[in-house]
């Protein structure tokens, strides 16, 4: 009768909160909506298992039943997030401990995740939902836990349970504590240890160096990359369904690593259509199957108190976006809002009395638009895969530890991807350990090092088979501990690219710190190779000396100092059939744009249109045809132009190529190749 499928459109909803007697009320309303899918359970554990041992899952097959009846998709959760307080309460060995502080029941997310105990607990229960769940056709998947984050509280718990497994991941990791002294460069301040089971947890008043810190943050990583691969593998004994965890805008978690265990990339995101683009230009990097978004707002975030009402149609394009980057789903967060708790002002598709809210009809317009792009959604991929931007996991934690400058990488990655994307170039953003075949250019802004899963030897062989490999500045200058290399400032750029770099000058710090300092303002230009000067950024300037066959296509020129002036800011060199062009210091938003388009152009990149920087370009392509996405993403009216003739799948206007299409806040174009 339902087939299930997607594109999916739906929300978040907690029967667990609510009278019984209201489900059939509430999926009502959810169809009013036209939503199709609906995410249950992920803090229900109190309901399903009430007492030790004694499981009840008759609300969720109640609703489950009542959902397949009506053609609505579940996505099941695990519970994992809000154990009971009778297991809080007879078992306080699961519960968190930071720096000796117990975590008590009353939240979400506060138990250890290395807890042997709390395993067990998670693994039963997993068992339980399997058996009671796993062949429901409607259940379209299922998700793990509830936004697991790496450091909760900044820290993480610090147990003995998790200093043990820690000192066990650290000796799995360096073998021996002379290779872990080695690595972290301990000879400094007798920092040295003599076994394993020396080695704590971070403290704040000890605050270790960068590679200590480094560790403990990676092996939180692993640990809950571990916590969701057991859960995982339990319930594929039960269900064929994909299983994911929703995962947030933040590289604390591996998203490579936490996802090699699970079928579908699942995310949650409130930041609008223009802050999340880069995170989805990820997400459908990390599987061949369309990427889940999970959570995000059609109206408003909040706890306790409202935050960012939107102006008229931001649902829609809020929430078209994701189909137009690549994904098959995207639910709101929630579907009726709480009458208690910590997130009672939350927006949500209805509010607490069941009555409709201001964007219902913008809701309800996704859902028609959904409608008429399920044959494109269907028959079409995202294409591209020419241009892609190194986001790499390590390096996130490295600028966490030992930034080296005062611009942080979070910044400057988001300013690269940005100045792309409001370009009208749709660039992947991929991991350290992405397949690199298909790319022509490569731009790996602030990857501090480049030994992560093996990322040196395949961009190298990748360069060496025809690519174009844009990097720097602040790149391949840390070992994968986060120290220096011994060899030179460079781990492998000055051997591969035959560059030497002879000093750097740190950038003028804009709060002055000192009297007698270089001026906040004192940044030098750099002079391109057709003469002209290019701005430069607040990161770090690097002093080259070319080699032999190097290409001088940047030298610094114009600054107070004048300690740079005549260096090579940025050099080409021909690495078999490909290049490595180095950027030595990072350049102002404009000549970043154009220094980029013009490498691009050469390596037969072009932009997917023209228009207002707001507007968010996609192709996409397969059986169906070809369809160009515009997605107005900042609410501000704008323009695009169309790369051929075609029909907007939603209205059915009609364009001409390379017509000027004038667009209104939030509007949203699919327009189908003639």
């Amino acid at each position: 009768m339902y087939d299930f499928k997607p594109p999916y459109h739906g929300s978040a909803y907690y029967p667990e909160s609510w009278p019984r007697e209201q489900m059939d009320e509430d999926l009502d309303i959810m169809l009013a909506h036209g939503l199709n899918t609906v995410r249950v359970a992920e803090f229900a554990w109190s309901t399903m298992e009430p007492s030790e041992g004694k499981y009840d899952f008759s609300l969720f097959r109640e609703m489950v039943d009542k959902c397949r009846a009506r053609g609505i998709s579940v996505i099941m959760c695990t519970p994992s997030a809000t154990p009971p307080a009778w297991m809080e309460v007879n078992y306080p060995e699961i519960m968190m401990e930071i720096d000796t502080m117990k975590a008590t029941h009353g939240s979400r997310r506060l138990s250890c995740p290395s807890s042997p105990r709390f395993r067990e607990f998670c693994r039963k229960i997993c068992h339980e939902m399997g058996k009671e769940f796993g062949k429901d056709e409607n259940i379209i998947g299922w998700q793990i836990d509830n936004e697991l984050t790496a450091l909760t509280r900044d820290k993480g718990c610090t147990c003995p349970s998790c200093t043990q497994s820690f000192r066990r991941y650290l000796e799995r990791r360096y073998g021996t504590i002379e290779n872990l002294n080695k690595a972290w460069k301990h000879n400094t301040w007798s920092m040295d240890f003599q076994s394993f089971d020396q080695i704590d947890p971070p403290d704040d008043i000890a605050s270790p160096p960068p590679s200590h810190k480094m560790a403990w943050a990676e092996y939180k990583s692993y640990i809950y990359a571990d916590f969701c691969a057991e859960q995982a593998n339990i319930l594929r004994q039960y269900t064929k369904a994909p299983i994911g965890t929703d995962m947030m805008p933040t590289q604390q978690l591996d998203y490579e690593l936490t996802n090699d265990s699970l079928e579908v990339v699942q995310f949650n995101h409130y930041g609008g259509p223009h802050a999340v683009a880069r995170f989805l230009d990820f997400l459908r990097t990390l599987k061949e199957r369309p990427f889940w978004v999970t959570e995000t707002s059609c109206c408003w975030n909040g706890g306790l108190v409202p935050q960012g009402a939107r102006i008229r149609n931001f649902a829609v394009a809020n929430s078209l976006v994701t189909f137009a980057l690549g994904g098959e789903m995207v639910s709101y967060w929630l579907f009726r809002d709480h009458l208690g708790g910590h997130e009672q002002m939350h927006g949500s598709v209805v509010d607490s009395w069941g009555r409709e809210r201001h964007m219902a009809d913008e809701v309800r317009y996704v859902s028609a638009a959904l409608d008429k792009l399920r044959p494109a959604l269907e028959g079409t991929r995202v294409s591209g895969r020419d241009l892609a931007v190194v986001w790499p996991h390590t390096s996130f934690w490295m600028s966490r530890y030992n930034p080296m400058n005062f611009t942080s990488f979070e910044h400057l990655q988001i300013s690269v991807h940005n100045y792309l994307s409001d370009s009208h170039f749709r660039p992947d953003v991929i991991g350290a350990g992405a397949d690199l075949s298909g790319y022509k250019m490569i731009v790996s802004p602030q990857q501090y090092t480049i030994e992560e899963k093996g990322f040196e030897e395949r961009i190298l062989a990748w360069v060496k088979a025809g690519g174009t490999w844009v990097v720097g500045p602040l790149s391949d200058v840390q070992t994968p501990d986060s120290n220096k290399y011994a060899h030179a400032p460079y781990g492998h750029l000055e051997e591969w690219a035959n560059i030497r770099r002879a000093f750097y000058m740190a950038a003028p710090d804009e709060k002055q710190w000192y009297a007698n300092n270089m001026p906040a303002g004192d940044l030098p230009s750099i002079r391109w190779e057709d003469g002209s000067l290019l701005e430069t950024g607040r990161v770090i300037f690097d002093a080259l000396v070319p080699g032999d066959g190097v290409t001088v296509r940047g030298t610094y020129a114009d600054g107070e100092s004048g300690y740079l002036d005549g260096y090579a800011a940025i050099t080409e060199t021909k690495v078999g059939h490909g290049r490595i062009i180095v950027l030595g210091a990072q350049l102002g938003k404009d000549d970043y744009i154009r220094v980029i388009k013009q490498i691009a152009a050469e390596c037969g990149i072009t932009a997917i249109a023209d228009g207002s920087d707001t507007v968010l370009n996609s192709m996409m392509s397969g059986e169906y045809g070809e369809v160009f996405t515009a997605i107005e993403s900042m609410g501000k009216p704008a323009w695009t132009t169309s790369p051929f003739d075609g029909e907007d799948i939603l209205t059915g206007k009609t364009f001409k190529k390379d017509e000027r299409i004038e667009m209104k806040p939030y509007d949203c174009l699919f327009i189908k190749k003639s």
